[in-house]
């Protein structure tokens, strides 16, 4: 069960540092230092069918190598929600090309092949789409991000389409071109001077190497090139598997420690040289197992490539959490996810379409848990905590408007009168009451007043913007629009209207997605399911509330179907009885489970028509308060909601404590630490990396009862997620994650 109190990860990241390269045996060409040594190796070229030599990747870790924790670690880290799984990559392609080579300026359709070539092999499946027995299902599913760019290398961009690696190159073109490289992939396509097919940059180089993060590959490697055996895109697939954090197969030669000599996979066999072409039986060390050939972090020919490994698998989830939080997570890869189809990495609305009086089709929502689903205490501990200060209960909410309009479609730009209703709706449901304001007998005040946050925007959807107005979840619209309107995402909500794609009602992320969608935090509804809107029976402002509900932690009460534990099952609340369907309408006495309890129609995260709509229950107002103090710990606290948005008691719970927080959060490279005693005593305040080190010791001594506030530099460590530790005399110790951006 996930824990408001994490226990310390016992790990050991080796520092990052940089060493010298050896001189290449065989190349008395190549001077040393320059940086061309670890590729211009006797054995590292490979001849095309054309007969050209190549260079298959110029990538190298010239640094310590960065170990990870063992796969069975990592997937109770997983299991435990301490670290993600797979997840969604936008992938942001720059084609670099010149008129005087044919082909160079390749075509979106060679793009979308080679995006569809990722979201295959990382699915543990071949070029074709066929699944390859044994390849593991990396997670990872791969979506055209929010720019696709092309350039003439001409004038003082020529050296652009030849460069290599350190080249001022490559640093011209990628500090031009690069956009969103904390979470997005920036996939760079040229002709690499030297023969070189490609090479990548580390999760554990993002920090410092900041816009140069991405990968570069030869034009003629991607799908239907001209430079076969290359040219299925397994360039494009092992260069990212670097991106990933993966090392080449027979970097640290025969050894056998798995853990620590090798790619430091245990998975695959240990091999002392690079494959050429697709040799069976190859054999290079004496530890058991053959070369692991086809893999796709060896140097084979591409049609000889064919499996990532569980163990590669583990440790990409491990190197992406911990050197890229801001990738979001999804435990299944789609390996036919498309550009930009809004549907990756599975379509998730698809539960039956609803119908608006007007005859047209609707979907209710789009909000899905696609990783495990987290836990929290029973309601009974909640409370406990709540009683004890170790976690807050409910909290005054600013929100941010940012409304998106079409001049073709009448009523999208809603006025500032339909947003304070919307906003009045908010705050009498999530007080108990229905939308007149009346009590409702039974339904929780949940603690939660939403208040006028510090911007509201207004954006026309027009020329390059016209995409954000039919954004849909995961596509460059939706990337675009929150990249550019989203406001203070840490310590409030973004609340986007528009008019969805596909017919959507809404969608949120969950305050567990916090740490690793950043910008994308925030609810997405229809402009005309706010209230007074054209959607009946849809127009109540029900959609809001039903998808801040999300946002504050709560699953659909069908997500789990039908199960007697309701700690497990279900939507893990148990005074919500459990239902195996989503409801249309309002139907009385509708019960789709065994277990006792008709279906909660009336419940706000159903599937039910707005007017049916009226109740939160009180163990949903208790797993918020657990979600929202453990990833959102910077909106703050009050007991009782005010259903008519005043802003009462805004940060304080008890006798005025706050709990532990920081402000900025994430932050770079300074936050301020915030936390409060009930009493005089001996405290600690720590902070700790997230392999459990202690980075910095803020307090150690006595202090007097109320609110303190430490400042906290990250200015000396790397990007990261840390751990803030508060030990006070007497007291359970609490901890709390912030992250470091740079």
């Amino acid at each position: 069960m996930k824990k408001s109190v994490f226990a310390v990860i016992a790990l050991v990241v080796l520092a990052l540092g940089f060493a010298g390269i050896a001189t290449a045996a065989g190349r008395p060409d190549v001077t040393p230092g320059s940086g061309q040594e670890h590729w211009f190796m006797p054995d590292n070229a490979r001849n095309t069918d054309a007969g050209d030599v190549v260079y298959r990747c110029a990538t190298d870790e010239r640094g310590p190598k960065i170990d990870a924790p063992t796969k069975e670690q990592i997937d109770r880290f997983i299991a435990e929600n301490r670290i993600a799984a797979g997840g969604v990559i936008p992938v942001n392609f720059h084609v670099i090309y010149s008129n005087n080579t044919a082909g160079s300026n390749v075509s979106d359709a060679v793009l979308a092949a080679q995006l569809l070539v990722l979201n295959r092999n990382y699915a543990g499946r071949d070029y074709s789409g066929n699944i390859v027995s044994g390849a593991a299902n990396t997670g990872y599913t791969f979506v055209l991000g929010a720019a696709t760019t092309r350039t003439l290398a001409s004038g003082n961009k020529k050296n652009w389409f030849t460069m290599t690696p350190g080249s001022s190159g490559e640093t011209n073109a990628k500090n031009a071109l690069a956009v969103n490289w904390t979470s997005s992939l920036n996939f760079y396509t040229c002709k690499p001077g030297q023969n070189l097919l490609g090479w990548a940059t580390f999760p554990s180089d993002l920090a410092v190497n900041g816009k140069r993060d991405g990968v570069v590959v030869h034009y003629a490697s991607l799908p239907g090139g001209t430079l076969a055996p290359y040219n299925l895109g397994g360039t494009g697939s092992h260069e990212v598997g670097h991106w990933v954090g993966l090392y080449h197969t027979f970097q640290g030669g025969c050894g056998s420690d798995c853990a620590t000599t090798g790619d430091l996979v245990c998975d695959t066999p240990a091999m002392s040289t690079p494959t050429s072409g697709c040799p069976a039986g190859k054999n290079t060390c004496a530890a058991a197992g053959d070369d692991p050939i086809h893999n796709y972090m060896d140097y084979s020919s591409d049609a000889c490539y064919n499996n990532f490994t569980t163990g590669q698998d583990a440790r990409a989830d491990f190197m992406m959490s911990t050197y890229r939080p801001l990738i979001g997570s999804a435990r299944l890869a789609d390996p036919t996810a498309t550009p930009g189809n809004g549907n990756a990495p599975e379509n998730p609305f698809d539960m039956g379409a609803r119908k608006a009086e007007s005859g047209e089709d609707v979907y209710r929502c789009a909000t899905d848990e696609r990783g495990p689903k987290i836990d929290a205490p029973t309601k009974e501990q909640i409370d406990r905590f709540i009683a004890e200060n170790r976690i807050a209960a409910g909290g005054v909410i600013p929100v941010n408007f940012h409304v998106i309009y079409s001049n073709n479609t009448a009523g999208s730009n809603v006025s500032d009168a339909v947003l304070a209703a919307q906003l009045l709706v908010l705050n009498r449901n999530y007080a108990g009451r229905d939308y007149s304001g009346n009590i409702v007998s039974g339904a929780a005040n949940t603690g939660y007043t939403f208040v006028l946050g510090a911007a509201t925007t207004r954006t026309l959807a027009s020329g390059n913007k016209k995409n954000w107005f039919t954004m849909t979840p995961g596509s460059s619209g939706e990337t675009n629009a929150k990249n550019a309107l989203a406001v203070n995402w840490t310590s409030s909500l973004n609340f986007y209207t528009c008019k969805p794609g596909q017919n959507l009602l809404g969608w949120a992320t969950f305050p567990s997605d916090l740490a690793v969608n950043g910008k994308r935090d925030g609810v997405v509804v229809h402009y005309a399911s706010l209230p007074g809107g054209t959607l009946a029976p849809y127009n109540l402002g029900g959609t809001g509330s039903h998808e801040v509900g999300h946002w504050v932690g709560l699953y659909h009460t069908f997500q789990g179907g039908c199960g007697s534990d309701c700690a497990t099952t279900g939507d893990l609340v148990c005074d919500t009885p459990a239902m195996s369907t989503p409801t249309s309408g309002c139907p009385a006495g509708k019960n789709t489970c065994a277990a006792a309890g008709d279906d909660p129609i009336h419940n706000y995260m159903d599937y039910s028509s707005d007017a049916c709509y009226n109740n939160f229950t009180t163990g949903q107002d208790a797993r918020a308060d657990f979600m929202m103090s453990t990833y959102r710990p910077l909106i703050g606290s009050a007991r009782i909601a005010n259903a008519t948005s005043g802003l009462n008691a805004a940060r304080e719970i008890g006798s005025g404590i706050v709990s532990l927080g920081a402000r900025p959060n994430p932050f770079n490279p300074r936050t301020k630490i915030e936390f409060g005693l009930p009493r005089e005593g001996r405290v600690t305040l720590r902070v700790y990396d997230i392999q459990g080190r202690l980075v910095s010791t803020l307090v150690n001594g006595r202090m007097n009862a109320g609110n303190h506030t430490v400042e906290f530099n990250g200015d000396k460590l790397a990007s990261g997620v840390y751990m803030m530790r508060l030990q006070r005399e007497g007291d359970a110790e609490i901890n709390k994650r912030i992250t470091l951006l740079k």
